[in-house]
């Protein structure tokens, strides 16, 4: 079990380096990157584990999904400023005292994240 759980979080680390080399030499603009920015990914599963996600096979399960999102053809739309900054102080929050309110910061920062994995490519518009 160990074994594959290493290799499904290297394949996570191996699709982030490939997706990341290939739109920077084929893709000139940023906002044409097709797939999960690498860094949704990242937010999800660190807020999940600061939340209280300990199940080394689900925090793995979600690894292998977002390694395949990370290089799917579907657009993500870039979260505008005026969402940015108020999801930026809960994640803050959500790093720095990761227990205060009862884990509110992580798991409100995982559900904002969840949500705009799920979503965002379909209905979220930063404008």
């Amino acid at each position: 079990m160990g074994l594959a759980i290493t290799l499904v979080a290297s394949a996570y680390v191996v699709f982030s380096i490939v997706r990341t080399a290939f739109y920077e030499t084929y893709i000139d603009s940023a906002d044409g990157r097709p797939g999960m920015p690498n860094s949704l990914g990242a937010i999800v599963l660190s807020t999940a584990y600061l939340g209280g996600v300990r199940q080394p096979v689900v925090l793995a399960g979600a690894m292998l999904v977002f390694s395949v999102a990370m290089i799917a053809p579907f657009d993500y739309p870039k979260p505008g400023p005026r969402h940015v900054t108020p999801v930026g102080v809960v994640l803050a929050m959500a790093v720095l005292v990761p227990d205060a309110l009862y884990r509110f910061g992580p798991r409100a920062v995982l559900v904002i994240a969840l949500l705009f994995f799920l979503a965002g490519p379909r209905y979220y518009w930063a404008d």
